[in-house]
């Protein structure tokens, strides 16, 4: 209803790169209109159904015209961002300058909010406008709060590590221009599945809408003598099927604006770290004592219900033992598993921030400088891990401790990386950190999939929901059909 005002549907429609008129917004609703009572023509609605469907539709036209905006907008600020990444890393590797790689970035790009972007950026480097520190790092900030995106801040931070630092950056570069390669692949990938997905729940909807005109159209046979559209029920069945069908697929639509550059919607900092504390402070023992004292009044109502064979009390009695027992062990299973799941996706990026950050700084100040940029999850291990390292800089507990007990083995060698290049051991560090980003992108490459998967199927149950209402409506012509037959109109040949 927010979007029924065209001040509101404009400012979206403006945000999004699309110029909208009120002539034009007007046409879009005489169309709706049009469309809605030119479906409800076949199914022999009457007046008052038709006008029910084209309110409907009415309300529905604005989010359906800003889901197609936002879904233009999102797919162009992916492109941009893609081709800005390969721009700048090809750019950067031949001349190993900010300054030089955005201008050659700019001659590439065409005109948009991203040329607009990487215009600000040369200007404020060119003139130093209102400068507090770095004017490079200052300049790719602009891009960056533009387009929320960790992997073009992970491309700064190499780029003005380089520049500041200089060092051998070529085997670097190659790694995150794989990085980049194996990202447009999912990214492309979950696009095309989205598509696909869209256009079955498109046809099974047509299908469904198109089985039941052809049941109705079935039973107004001369040789039935049925007039199913004279029924005050089929009236309304079939309005409400036809309206929850335009609203699931509005829904579908909307269900597909998924911000492509940042897919994880994370859960609030709030609760992830409620539940970090419950993971972290869980003791066994305490938990076993507190499960025995909950099974005290379950065992009396069992033993009374034993001497007198009481059988809906030993039933009542066991469910409420169980559920003492195992209660707490199911939540603290649950909240182990998601946070795993969280750190799946937030361990890779951290971990290539740090890689990063490396080629200039020794171990503990790359933690360090990770802290204000890290993902919820990681944010309190990681600050426990820098007091820890504070006070025992080249001990290797504090890399052992780190994320138990929701570490995996990917983590637990990586920690292990990390300590043999804080002391020096195994190897030259660069070798060391290579092997840090090459992991780093096998490791964000199997958990981006994952989290493809995981939209994806949060919108399974969407897609297959045209379904319902077009049965629910067949179930119910068939119960017309058959009281028509029942209270005397049968066959006649």
């Amino acid at each position: 209803m927010y979007y029924l005002s065209y001040k509101n549907l404009k400012t979206e429609a403006d945000r999004c790169g699309f110029d909208i008129t009120p002539s034009r917004i007007l046409l879009y609703y005489i169309i709706m209109v049009v469309c809605c009572v030119a479906v409800s023509i076949p199914f022999k609605l009457n007046p008052v159904s038709a006008f029910a469907i084209a309110v409907a539709g009415t309300c529905c036209l604005p989010i359906a015209l800003v889901s197609f905006y936002r879904k233009r907008f999102e797919d162009a600020r992916y492109v941009e961002v893609s081709i800005y990444m390969a721009q700048m890393l090809s750019a950067f590797t031949i001349t190993p300058k900010i300054l030089s790689a955005l201008k050659s970035t700019r001659d590439s790009m065409e005109e948009g909010p991203m040329m607009n972007a990487i215009n600000e950026a040369i200007d404020h480097i060119l003139h130093r406008q209102y400068s507090t520190g770095d004017t490079r790092e200052e300049a790719l900030e602009i891009i960056e709060k533009r387009y929320s995106c960790k992997r073009i801040r992970t491309l700064h931070r190499f780029f003005n590590n380089v520049e500041k630092k200089g060092g051998e950056y070529q085997q670097t570069a190659d790694l995150l221009q794989k990085d980049r390669e194996l990202w447009e692949t999912r990214v492309e990938e979950f696009m095309a599945e989205q598509k696909s997905k869209k256009n079955e729940a498109t046809a099974s909807a047509v299908v469904i809408v198109a089985v039941c005109w052809f049941i109705m159209m079935l039973s107004s046979m001369e040789q039935l003598h049925i007039n199913m559209a004279s029924s005050p029920v089929y009236q309304i069945g079939t309005t409400i099927m036809l309206i929850a069908e335009m609203l699931i697929y509005v829904k579908i639509n909307c269900s597909l604006n998924i911000d492509l550059l940042q897919k994880v919607s994370m859960r609030s900092e709030k609760k992830i770290l409620d539940d970090y504390h419950k993971v972290a402070g869980y003791d066994q023992a305490r938990e076993n004592k507190r499960s025995a004292k909950r099974l005290i009044i379950p065992a009396v109502v069992l033993l009374f219900s034993l001497l007198f064979k009481n059988v809906p009390g030993m039933c009542v009695a066991g469910v409420i033992a169980f559920w003492a027992i195992f209660d707490k062990r199911v939540e603290y299973a649950m909240i182990v598993k998601t946070l795993k799941h969280e750190i799946e996706f937030a361990f890779p990026q951290w971990l290539m921030e740090m890689a990063l950050l490396l080629q200039g700084n020794n171990v503990r100040n790359s933690i360090r400088l990770t802290l204000e940029n890290a993902s919820p999850v990681l944010k309190e291990p990681l600050e426990k891990l820098v007091a820890e390292l504070d006070k025992n800089p080249d001990s290797k507990q504090p890399y052992q401790e780190f994320l138990v007990p929701l570490r995996n083995k990917a983590i637990n060698s990586s920690m292990n990386t990390l300590y043999a290049v804080s002391t020096g051991t195994n190897g030259d560090s660069d070798t060391r950190i290579k092997e840090i980003i090459n992991r780093t992108i096998k490791m964000t490459d199997k958990a981006e999939k994952m989290e493809n998967e995981d939209a994806l199927l949060g919108l399974d149950i969407m897609f297959s929901a045209p379904v319902v209402p077009g049965s629910l409506a067949i179930l119910l012509y068939t119960v017309i059909i058959i009281m028509e037959t029942l209270t005397g109109h049968v066959f006649q040949i």
